[in-house]
């Protein structure tokens, strides 16, 4: 089982390649370079998969439902590659609830994509969609892609916080692409911050509904 089979990111993947050969210099090639190897690979899995299916899906919720729009990236041999997806309900809701966490994470299936969420936080605080993609690979291109098309299907209103991890490929093309104020936050330090804060010092109001 490979690396990729085992669902590791691109950028793991060079710093294990770094160790195992003894630095940057003897690996032979860059993250760009495993990026377009592994988007191409997983292009062709997805082509001989469900593309048709998925295509048909989206354009059968499009002509059905109201409100619902997609796009899907087609490479020039036809392939395809990254998709979006967000329906009247989420794109209703981004515009009452304007902050929005973006975040990857790899799908557990053959096809190894990136299945990237836009989710936030509405007045139950309770977590709503406002759409999700699958992407390739891990470029700042793919994820300008994304951002540009996104913020179409959300009739061109900026966020007013993003909050998202620590990936330079994801910074980088939310920084060149939005206005807004930007939070890049690590979740493992948030996971030790709730289990070392109690919850009433984090959210002092709790205590009067008890």
């Amino acid at each position: 089982m490979t690396l990729n089979d085992s669902s590791v990111s691109t950028r793991k993947i060079m710093l294990v390649l770094s160790k195992e050969l003894g630095g940057d210099f003897n690996v032979g090639c860059i993250g760009k370079d495993v990026e377009n190897y592994l988007g191409n690979k997983r292009r062709k899995v997805f082509e001989e998969g469900n593309a048709q299916m998925l295509y048909s899906y989206f354009l059968e919720r499009q002509l059905t439902k109201s409100g619902f729009v997609y796009s899907m990236q087609v490479d020039k041999d036809g392939c395809m590659g990254s998709c979006f997806w967000a329906d009247a309900r989420s794109r209703a809701a981004y515009q009452y609830f304007g902050d929005v966490t973006f975040d990857a994470t790899y799908l557990t299936n053959i096809y190894k994509m990136l299945f990237v969420p836009f989710s936030g936080v509405n007045h139950h605080h309770q977590t709503i969609m406002f759409g999700c993609a699958l992407l390739v690979n891990e470029t700042a291109e793919s994820y300008t892609w994304l951002l540009r098309t996104w913020q179409e299907a959300m009739l061109g209103k900026a966020p007013s916080t993003i909050t998202t991890n620590d990936d330079k490929a994801m910074t980088k093309a939310i920084v060149e692409n939005m206005q807004f104020k930007l939070f890049r936050i690590n979740a493992s330090h948030c996971f030790l911050l709730l289990e070392s804060t109690p919850v009433e010092k984090m959210f002092p109001t709790t205590s009067k509904l008890v």
